[in-house]
């Protein structure tokens, strides 16, 4: 909360440094030429006064508790009113299961329209006082996969093999994502990020039974994202199969927040 107040504090300062030089200018050339201190008294009490009004001004806002927020789905850039809390992110195409993930966490049916823009959604970890956000975009907007990459402290990646109610693994769904994910990680090696990752490798209750080819395809993918991360020793990073309509693999996908939670 100091520091909070202390980053606003500079920022009105500068804000209103013109304004008071401005009047500080006039005021010492009317004190000169009329040589009275009455005018350097007054731009005195201007700059007193401007630095008490930088500081009322910077006073942060209270903040929303969790509790508030709880089950709530709002914009990604009003997490910065809420109290600090962790950040999942969730990045991959679009119609790969971001939102159904989202939705089967929170226990509710999946959602019917698309995501079109960076949204938050507050929950609680079981058993804990902790609470999470997950985050997720638009896939077909790389600038705004980018922006979950550098402000969340999880990242959840999420493939496919198919984007219909299908078993058969797509090689042109495959192709889009390989495309997709070469820039993602890319952007994570270049920025030297130090990243919780985790790549669920969804629809497994379409592939792994029904199609042999389906499943080699579509593991070979994920095979060749987890591998990508070899060279990078600042990333932790683990996969496992995965299904959005699955209890237990809901579990798992809590389970690996709940860990990192109690690394924290």
């Amino acid at each position: 909360m100091i520091k909070k107040w202390l980053d606003n504090f500079k920022k009105e300062l500068t804000d209103i440094a013109g304004v008071t030089g401005a009047f500080g200018l006039v005021g010492a050339g009317i004190s000169i030429a009329a040589s009275m201190p009455l005018f350097t008294i007054g731009t005195g009490a201007i700059a007193g006064g401007s630095i008490l009004y930088a500081g009322f001004k910077s006073k942060p806002k209270k903040l929303l508790s969790h509790q508030e927020t709880l089950n709530k789905t709002i914009l990604f850039n009003e997490l910065n009113n809420i109290e600090p809390l962790t950040k999942v992110g969730l990045v991959g195409v679009t119609k790969v299961g971001k939102s159904t993930l989202i939705k089967s966490m929170q226990c509710e049916l999946p959602p019917r329209t698309r995501t079109e823009e960076l949204f938050a959604t507050i929950l609680s970890v079981l058993h804990t006082n902790k609470y999470i956000a997950l985050i997720d975009g638009p896939g077909q907007e790389l600038s705004q996969q980018f922006e979950i990459i550098d402000n969340v402290d999880i990242l959840l990646m999420i493939i496919d093999h198919n984007v219909e109610d299908k078993n058969n693994a797509k090689i042109s769904r495959i192709e889009e994502q390989k495309d997709f994910f070469d820039q993602i990680l890319k952007y994570i090696n270049r920025k030297n990020y130090h990243k919780r990752i985790h790549i669920l490798v969804n629809k497994e209750d379409k592939w792994k039974y029904n199609n042999i080819r389906g499943k080699s395809v579509v593991m070979r993918f994920a095979d060749e994202i987890e591998n990508s991360f070899k060279n990078n020793p600042n990333c932790k990073v683990t996969m496992n199969e995965h299904s959005n309509f699955k209890i237990a693999d809901i579990g798992k996908v809590w389970k690996i927040i709940d860990l990192e939670l109690i690394n924290e």
